[in-house]
């Protein structure tokens, strides 16, 4: 095939893809999606609707909706972000791929019709070469969706709305390569079958399977690394009553009969369809690598990583752990006076090093975050400084529950109000300490910047959340290969490449 002939091929996929009235469709649906950024912008006290003819404060949407929003929070941020989200995995990921499956299902089957088969197949192309073409039509028709899509919503919020995230972009290729994927397999289909119906039917009968058979999986290989998690569990809690999970045999037990026969069958089914539910894990992967700054710290030892520092305060005192004293951050107001300061650190749950070796039945005695609390609680009522008297209580922050103790300080003529939390995780006890000028703010914005900060520690390998959780932790570029993103693309991708092959040798034994 020489360069003209290419050429001609590549112009005519182009105008194939113009010419179809289901394209024009969705271009117009596209073009319906990116005018709200355009039409809407989400500026930081409020809402302006038509270029500023009207401007509603988030108080009013936050009320009508019943919701309570933060001191400290962006909800135009927060806005952008779940809208993008939406468009992302909602409805391009799943509606969006749905339409152009059905919308380009018959481009193979088309060819293959009596009577535009002989024209077809009369020009000096190989019959691979056509099949390639009709194939890299439908790429070529969702890739120019996806640009209008993605593109248009982002110069949408980036020019009304003053939010620019560049990791958004990256969702053009990832919504290619979903398509691309199942788009092989119904070209696969179109050619055996020549029926544009069976191709949508079978691609979409695919499209859920796999989706399923994923779950599945993700769900078996959650509940075999249960032991673990059960063990996270009882550490977080600050529990010494610790389940038994060591085995009689030297070997671990393995599932048979029925029960290890489904599990294999779900393993090998696994691994030969495409994963197209990690589209949007890999979407996130990416957009996290282009966007998310650099973590705060990263304490191996502790598994811990602290992904941002508290809002509006300056790091002063860092180090390679949380290890006591740990890292410590302040805040000076508009006339240099100190306000704020937040410490983090962690120290060992066992007292006792030695308590382990000494009893053999049951795991030695933690230290829990309700005993940390106490102590403290015990320790700061007895002091001449403290006025009141200071509360005690739980607090849930994402998949934790921290024990804080809080109490006011009389210091220098000044009244410091105080709030440490405790939580635990294996066998660390970390402790996220604020003190603040009683004068600076209101007691609501300290208590949220410090839970909002505490949200910001990311343990590895904490699956509490459930299966998905714990997949989307273990999904990543260096993981091992039943959890790589790069296998998951190169298998996926194979399965294509699969799908494309048979369509060829069947297309090369047909005859018209």
């Amino acid at each position: 095939m020489n360069k003209s002939t290419a050429s001609a091929l590549l112009l005519d996929a182009f105008y194939q893809v113009l010419d179809d009235k289901i394209f024009r469709l969705l271009v117009i649906l596209t073009i319906a999606m990116v005018a709200p950024t355009v039409l809407v912008g989400f500026q930081e006290e409020h809402i302006s609707v038509l270029f500023g003819l009207k401007e509603y404060p988030y108080d009013t949407l936050v009320q009508f909706f019943g919701m309570r929003l933060s001191a400290d929070a962006e909800p135009n941020v927060f806005i952008i972000q779940s809208l993008q989200t939406l468009v992302i995995e909602g409805l391009a990921g799943t509606l969006g791929i749905v339409f152009c499956i059905a919308a380009t299902a018959f481009f193979i089957p088309r060819i293959l019709e009596k009577g535009a088969a002989d024209t077809t197949f009369s020009r000096p192309v190989s019959r691979l070469t056509l099949l390639l073409s009709r194939y890299f039509s439908g790429l070529l028709f969702v890739t120019i969706l996806a640009v209008i899509l993605i593109g248009g919503m982002h110069l949408g919020f980036l020019i009304f709305s003053g939010y620019s995230d560049p990791g958004f972009l990256w969702s053009v290729p990832t919504l290619i390569y979903l398509f691309s994927i199942l788009h092989g397999f119904s070209v696969c289909v179109g050619v055996f079958t020549r029926s544009s119906t069976a191709a949508v039917l079978a691609t979409l009968i695919l499209f859920m399977f796999s989706g399923c058979i994923h779950k599945g999986w993700e769900a078996k290989e959650w509940s075999v690394n249960q032991d673990i998690l059960e063990t996270m569990r009882y550490d977080l809690g600050g529990r010494d009553d610790m389940p038994d999970i060591s085995q009689d045999d030297d070997e671990p037990e393995v599932a048979s009969g029925v029960l290890g026969f489904i599990l294999t069958s779900l393993d090998v089914a696994h691994f030969i369809l495409p994963k197209t539910g990690d589209a949007d894990l890999i979407t996130r992967k990416v957009r996290a690598l282009v966007t998310e700054p650099t973590p705060v710290l990263e304490d191996e030892d502790a598994h811990l990583t602290i992904t941002h520092h508290p809002s509006d305060f300056e790091l002063v005192a860092t180090a390679p752990t949380l290890e006591e004293p740990g890292l410590e951050w302040i805040h000076h107001d508009e006339d240099g006076r100190l306000v704020g300061t937040i410490r983090a650190s962690r120290r060992s749950r066992l007292p006792d090093p030695d308590a382990a070796q000494a009893d053999q039945q049951r795991r030695p005695k933690k230290v829990r975050a309700v005993d940390a609390a106490k102590q403290l609680h015990e320790e700061v009522t007895g002091l001449a400084s403290t006025s009141g008297t200071p509360s005690q209580g739980r607090e849930p922050v994402e998949t934790l529950y921290t024990a804080y103790v809080s109490w006011t300080e009389e210091r220098a003529g000044e009244e410091i109000r105080h709030i440490a939390h405790f939580f635990t995780f294996g066998n660390n006890i970390f402790r996220v300490e604020g003190e603040f000028a009683s004068d600076w703010a209101n007691q609501d914005h300290q208590d949220t910047r410090m839970l909002r900060f505490i949200g910001n520690f990311r343990f590895a390998g904490f699956g509490v959340q459930g299966s998905n959780a714990w997949y989307k932790d273990q999904f990543d570029w260096d993981a091992p290969l039943r959890y790589n993103i790069f296998f998951s693309i190169a298998s996926s991708l194979a399965f294509c490449l699969t799908s494309l092959a048979c369509a060829a040798w069947r297309l090369s034994r047909l005859d018209f």
